[in-house]
């Protein structure tokens, strides 16, 4: 309200002006009586024909209350649309289908608005703008958990090696101990990477071939007549955890290379003797993970990537701000990605395809866009501040409770209706999102 009146009062106060100037009448145009813009004949305050205003002012003045006056009409328009995309977006929906579209900010608006706004946040809150001291902070509370996860691990380790010696079961708390692993592991790639000291693709290579070799030569150990059940379990437990090393390697490994661009982690080691161990080592490894890595190889090879994948890897900071700009440049393309899956919805059903068409479809995606822009950037600021857990609950619970809403009023769905459409529409969500980081990858890189 006090917007609205701060802005009559300044349109006052330029109209005041304008009386003031010469014989205390408003000026127009030299031509009053026709349009200045299209020329037509004017018969009242505005155009009939294109609705210009038929007063033309040169006040720099007005050009001011021309600016505020369009701050505070958004805002006004805004404070109405924003709080029914939040609590009421079904209703939001099918309001503006339905025709009521002055009371509110255009849905294509206010997307783009969003969109800006996300990415805005996003290179404020990125890891490489946090002040120092809030990155010392990181290390050290990573490196606390490094410490706690693997104290855990000896507990378990310590716990296993008792049950040994009393010839109890170990099944339960060997996996306990395998887990323990897993979390060390987990832990020591966050170490690395806030660190600094992430390993390259090719040094990766380089730990599962020697752990592949490892299990291949105990693998190839022939088995003695006599053997203790203690001797027994040791060995089977190396060989658990070596594979479960193979494992976690090889998603590093391919981790790596889709965000880094290693492309040479494909190439294999060149020098002689680990190509022997390679050799030796792919006997006892498993056949389905190889087959996977030679079809991944074989297509960057063929489709031109594994070149651009080392040119990314050479220019990385370079590649990271055209993927930043060509994300930000391209978000128009979500709505047009994810509109003919929303159409399949309700294709199915006549009544349906006859009282919904696209432009009602293309309503509701850019309203449930604008929404998950905006709740995106609320989950990178809690980020930032560390409130980690939080925006987690966010991503799990609001995106899916929202879409429903948002399903149900503006569809006007009965409640079975809008459930499945929801768990459908939290698939096509995320098919869209990867078409659209692979375009703006493709884009990119």
């Amino acid at each position: 309200m006090n917007l609205e009146i701060s802005s009559e009062v300044i349109t006052a106060a330029a109209v005041v002006s304008e009386f003031e100037k010469g014989d205390g009448q408003v000026h127009h145009s030299a031509a009053s009586s026709t349009c200045a813009n299209c020329a037509a004949p004017l018969s009242g305050r505005f155009c009939q024909a294109c609705g210009q205003n038929a007063h033309i002012h040169r006040s720099l003045l007005h050009m001011f209350e021309e600016m505020m006056h369009g701050l505070f009409h958004f805002e006004t328009k805004a404070w109405r649309t924003i709080p029914a995309l939040i609590f009421k977006p079904g209703q939001l929906t099918r309001q503006y289908i339905e025709g009521k579209r002055t009371s509110f900010v255009s849905p294509l608006a206010l997307f783009f608005f969003l969109i800006f706004l996300m990415f805005f946040v996003f290179s404020l809150t990125s890891n490489e703008t946090k002040p120092k001291e809030e990155k010392k902070e990181d290390i050290a509370s990573v490196t606390l958990d490094l410490s706690h996860a693997k104290e855990e691990l000896l507990a378990h380790e310590t716990e296993l090696a008792s049950l040994v010696k009393n010839k109890q079961d170990t099944s339960d708390q060997l996996q306990e101990v395998l887990d323990a692993r897993e979390e060390v592991f987990s832990v020591q790639t966050r170490f690395e990477k806030i660190t600094g000291q992430k390993k390259s693709p090719p040094e990766l290579a380089k730990e599962q071939l020697a752990a592949e070799t490892k299990l291949a030569a105990l693998k190839a150990q022939p088995q003695p007549t006599t053997i203790n059940p203690e001797q027994n379990f040791e060995l089977q437990k190396e060989k658990k955890f070596i594979e479960q090393d193979i494992r976690l390697l090889k998603k590093k490994k391919l981790k790596s290379v889709l965000t880094s661009g290693g492309a040479e982690a494909f190439d294999g080691v060149k020098d002689d003797s680990m190509v022997s161990i390679s050799s030796s080592a792919s006997k006892s490894s498993d056949r389905d993970s190889n087959h996977t890595e030679r079809a991944i190889e074989n297509w960057i090879e063929s489709s031109g990537w594994k070149k651009r994948l080392e040119h990314a890897d050479k220019n990385r900071e370079l590649i990271a701000y055209k993927m930043q700009k060509n994300a930000s440049g391209l978000a128009f393309l979500l709505m047009p990605i994810s509109l003919p899956f929303l159409w399949l919805l309700f294709s199915f059903r006549r009544r349906y395809r006859q009282q919904y068409k696209m432009f009602d479809h293309a309503i509701f995606s850019l309203y449930s866009l604008s929404f998950m822009s905006g709740l995106i950037t609320l989950m990178s600021i809690l980020a930032y501040y560390d409130w980690t857990k939080t925006a987690g609950l966010l991503f799990a619970f609001v995106p899916p409770l929202h879409m429903y809403k948002q399903l149900r009023g503006a569809y006007q769905l009965s409640r079975f209706s809008a459930l499945w459409r929801t768990v459908a529409l939290l698939f096509i969500a995320a098919l869209s999102l990867l078409l659209y980081a692979i375009i703006v990858m493709s884009m990119s890189v």
